[in-house]
């Protein structure tokens, strides 16, 4: 396991371009393992309503067409860090998954 979880979306490089410009080009700019990755870790962080300043994180890895999320969520003296693994193309639904999970044992601490 991973000593310290990054941030969601950690290392991505995003491009925002105007409308009707021509930007064909950036699909080969585009790496789809880090768009696949980015985009389950960010599904994660906004189950939490979270923001650059929420103690959240996430990072997801791909290996043999799988999707390992692991997460981190943090509230005053509680803290959870839990991983979901599954199908490549369940990213997103895997990080909001990962997140109801998270929210089940940080609902039982504060009963």
């Amino acid at each position: 396991e991973k000593e310290i979880i990054p941030a969601a979306g950690q290392g991505v490089i995003a491009v925002q371009t105007r409308k009707g410009e021509y930007f064909d080009f950036m699909k080969y700019v585009n790496d789809k393992e880090s768009e696949i990755c980015s985009k389950a870790e960010r599904a994660f962080v906004r189950k939490f309503d979270g923001g650059c300043s929420s103690p959240i994180a996430a990072f997801a890895e791909l290996k043999n067409n799988k999707i390992k999320i692991t997460g981190f969520y943090a509230d005053d003296s509680i803290f959870e860090i839990k991983s979901i693994l599954g199908n490549i193309d369940d990213g997103e639904e895997l990080g909001i998954e990962l997140a109801e999970k998270i929210k089940e044992v940080i609902y039982k601490y504060e009963r």
